[in-house]
């Protein structure tokens, strides 16, 4: 690494190697992800589940791989993108199982000169989706197979 002196190095390599080994037997345990949807961040494990205030065109039961991954870690190690993890590294997928809408909103407004009130009850579109698998595909500093990169046009 550069810009490194030798005894950083070298405890910098232990370290990769020790998350690496833990990788290649999947012993980290219970894995945790920080992700990025609906422009908001949330910590998520394994198994949880949680609403969206956004309708999402995905079906009932549809599974979906949430791409936008800022931090995955385990009790040992955790990994930081910057901003975004490498797509090809982590995966974590989900599955969408409700949408609803939200308990109405009540809204009034009124004057207290004239005589006006006004109500209105809104209610929000709702997404409620459960994490099915958080994994890694490779280890770390491994080129991905070039078979499974996905390029897209920003």
């Amino acid at each position: 690494m550069k810009g490194l002196t030798p005894e950083e190095s070298k405890i910098s390599q232990d370290i990769l190697s020790t998350v690496n080994t833990q990788i290649a037997e999947e012993s980290y345990g219970r894995l945790f992800a920080v992700i990025h949807l609906g422009f908001q961040q949330r910590r998520v494990t394994q198994g949880d589940i949680f609403q969206q205030k956004f309708t999402y065109h995905v079906a009932l039961g549809q599974k979906i791989r949430l791409e936008k991954v800022l931090a995955v870690g385990s009790t040992d190690f955790t990994l930081l993108g910057r901003p975004l993890l490498d797509r090809n590294l982590v995966t974590v997928e989900a599955v969408c199982i409700e949408k609803t809408m939200s308990y109405p909103h009540i809204i009034f407004r009124h004057m207290k000169q004239i005589p006006y009130r006004h109500y209105r009850f809104n209610r929000i579109a709702e997404t409620v989706f459960r994490i099915n698998r958080i994994s890694f595909n490779r280890k770390l500093n491994d080129l991905p197979d070039p078979a499974q990169v996905v390029h897209t046009i920003h």
